[in-house]
């Protein structure tokens, strides 16, 4: 088995950036799993009696700044991960966004359901040692991204 790798500090990070993305989008966040493990949160509005779902989103919390991840010209997200979120967003018909925070705490945001991947190549982790971080990576243009806002501003 696979070692879990997701620390209380990964965690914490992202119930911080889906409380700001909620203020933004006047929506709550909800963590998502199960066989839906794919998608880290579901924007939610409450209309009457019901929660309807919105949207899917996919957080990212990076070490580099929007001016490093524009040298490199596109972002990294695990290509099975994102490939089944899309293909639940598309098979709901909702839009799946792709967050990510950077390290100056911007917030960025692409729609990524119908978004052509700019490239799949072999990549991932190499700090770890372990032969499980390499696998199939989606490369999306980072020409893709608006920024939204901050983790300490609106």
């Amino acid at each position: 088995m696979r070692p879990a790798y997701q620390t209380e500090q990964d965690e914490l990070a992202e119930e911080v950036i889906a409380t700001r993305l909620a203020k933004l989008w006047n929506c709550e966040m909800l963590k998502f799993g199960g066989k839906f493990n794919a998608i880290d949160r579901v924007a939610v509005r409450q209309e009457g009696k019901k929660h309807i779902v919105r949207a899917f989103a996919e957080i990212k919390k990076r070490t580099y700044s929007a001016d490093d991840i524009a040298r490199m010209g596109t972002m990294m997200v695990g290509f099975d991960k994102i490939a089944t979120a899309k293909a639940i967003a598309v098979a709901g018909g909702l839009p799946l966004f792709l967050i990510v925070c950077t390290s100056e705490s911007d917030l960025w945001c692409a729609r990524v359901d119908n978004a052509p991947i700019t490239e799949i190549v072999i990549s991932g982790r190499i700090d770890r040692a372990d032969e499980a971080d390499i696998t199939l990576q989606a490369l999306y243009d980072f020409s893709l991204f608006k920024k939204i806002g901050t983790l300490d501003k609106p």
